[in-house]
């Protein structure tokens, strides 16, 4: 079909507004049909930042993109078109969604990094503007998708299509808080807790109910959070209090950010910590001066997670906070200010580094490379191989490890080309379940025994093993199920961990909440996410079933 070159948008070249619409029309009542949408998250404020050539380069890299999927994926007979501005549409059969999700998802993060500064990238957020003019953080960009059939959602015109893909894409964009989102309508199907009873329940035990309310605050459901501040203003326990000031924050609930603030100053340490913790998250600079002055509270766990949450608002005026903390107020806020300084850019906090990284106990000499790996410098990675060559504590020898592929992620061949002995030796002096960590890291270096390595990892299917183990002990059903389930949630493997926070659904018992409760943060989001929504289905299930015997 021959489309008018008027048409035609004129910065990708594809179809525009007409010819969607049409297309569209030609939907409605197609049984395989699937109307996908798609637009980026966060291209406004890099927009802005980093200017309307960099965002049209953006927009133009993303087309040239989704040709190349459509073309390789669905073929001739799908429908690639061009809204306007960062906003595209997809008409395609429902069987290829999966597989054009799945590639766009990797194909758009494999390039994602190229549009940025290398700071930005280390960081993983940058700072710009926000609605009301005030500066905020932005997390890195990605893609927004929401995918849907206009035949099984009964509509009959365009506009209604149009709508419901509005929503649909604006309910993905509330769901999740970083990297590519994808979903159909049945995503959004999931039944939530009846919130306020099940919290206000006494007879429900207090740490279920703490559980529940931190799995909604890791779960990344926006629309718990104005639940969750209604029962933050009514009278119940300080710990429940405790737990829904965390959730706020992880959620990012920014209506929330006034009533938070109101705790900052609050006389129980236990609610002025969480309430620190919490605007941090949220991630609002104009609350900078109120945090700054929370490190010269009188309790040390505030001090702390003041310094921490200055580094999670992630804007530099934060380091006039950190740099003259007095020298009595002990080791742990001094490493915390050390490590959030690396955090924000500081390079001339390295040298109290040298001197963290020699210290007796072993947890500050953790911390001490955690913050040399936001260094990236050779020096960093000389002081990191340097204290690897006598440590013999394994998990500050696995931070040495990781951080120093953390570094070489960042150097130049060139620059890594001069660390290479260095490396090569942490390489052989690494216990065998270590050097997988460095292989990135050796491959970088050039040198030809690093092809034999590359050839013999890259065949280990040691995670995928393990994964289909794990689902294996299930299964099986054997009596040290739960000890080898709660062993999985420390794998490496963030698959193994997803699959165990998943097993751990299935198990409708207190030991499997409270297991689950410590998968609730876990550093990958996938696993947080999935336990988060096992403990919000366990709870589910656990009200129904009491409700269902108060009635007989």
């Amino acid at each position: 079909m021959k489309i008018d070159s008027l048409d035609l948008n004129p910065l990708t070249g594809l179809p525009g507004n007409r010819e969607i619409k049409r297309r569209i029309g030609y939907a409605l009542d197609a049984r395989d049909k699937m109307i996908v949408y798609l637009d980026i998250i966060n291209f406004k404020p890099y927009n802005e930042v980093y200017g309307f050539a960099a965002g049209d380069n953006v927009i133009l890299r993303l087309a040239g993109l989704l040709k190349k999927l459509c073309a390789d994926i669905c073929g001739e007979s799908s429908f690639l078109g061009h809204i306007g501005g960062d906003d595209f549409i997809i008409i395609t059969e429902g069987e290829y969604c999966s597989t054009l999700f799945t590639g766009l998802d990797r194909e758009f993060s494999d390039i994602r990094n190229s549009f940025y500064m290398q700071p930005d990238v280390s960081r993983g957020f940058i700072v710009g503007w926000d609605r009301k003019g005030e500066r905020a953080r932005f997390d890195l960009m990605g893609i927004c998708g929401a995918a849907f059939s206009s035949y099984r959602e009964g509509f009959n015109t365009v506009e209604q299509v149009a709508e419901y893909a509005t929503y649909l894409k604006e309910a993905s964009r509330n769901i999740y808080r970083k990297g590519n989102v994808f979903l159909t309508p049945d995503d959004l199907k999931f039944l939530p807790v009846p919130v306020k009873e099940f919290i206000l329940d006494g007879k429900v035990p207090l740490h279920v109910r703490r559980t529940v309310i931190e799995a909604m605050g890791e779960s990344g459901l926006v629309h718990y959070g104005k639940i969750l501040q209604q029962v933050l203003d009514g009278d119940i326990p300080v710990m429940l209090k405790k737990s829904i000031i965390f959730s706020l924050g992880r959620l990012r609930y920014l209506p929330s950010e006034e009533v938070i603030a109101r705790y900052v100053n609050h006389g129980n340490p236990h609610l002025r910590t969480r309430a620190v913790e919490a605007v941090g998250y949220i991630g609002g600079s104009r609350r900078l001066d109120m945090i700054g002055r929370m490190v010269n509270d009188g309790n040390p766990y505030v001090s702390v997670m003041a310094v921490r949450s200055i580094g999670n608002i992630g804007h530099p005026d934060g380091l006039k906070y950190l740099k003259d903390i007095p020298a009595d107020s002990g080791r742990w806020l001094k490493t915390e200010a050390s490590l959030t300084r690396s955090r924000l850019g500081d390079r001339t906090v390295i040298e109290e580094l040298k001197e963290l990284v020699r210290d007796p106990n072993p947890v500050f000499r953790r911390k001490a490379v955690d913050a040399l790996s936001g260094i990236p410098s050779e020096e960093a990675v000389r002081i990191i191989c340097r204290l690897f060559e006598s440590e013999n504590i394994s998990y500050v020898m696995k931070e040495c490890v990781l951080s120093v592929s953390k570094i070489a992620e960042k150097l130049s061949e060139s620059r890594l080309g001069t660390l290479s002995e260095m490396i090569w030796d942490m390489y052989n002096r690494a216990p065998e379940h270590l050097r997988t960590y460095l292989i990135p890291c050796i491959g970088k270096t050039g040198k030809g025994e690093v092809k034999d390595i590359l050839n013999e990892k890259i065949t280990s299917r040691s995670s995928l093993e393990r994964y289909y183990a794990l689902e294996g002990i299930r299964n099986y059903n054997d009596s040290d199920q739960m000890y080898l389930i709660r062993k999985s949630l420390r794998d490496a493997s963030s698959q193994v961990r997803l699959k165990g926070a998943r097993i751990l659904g299935q198990i409708q018992d207190t030991e499997a909440m409270e297991i689950l409760r410590k998968a609730l943060k876990d550093d990958d989001d996938m696993v947080k996410r999935e336990a988060s929504r096992a403990v919000l289905k366990m709870a589910h299930a656990s009200y129904i079933k009491s409700r269902g015997k108060g009635n007989t």
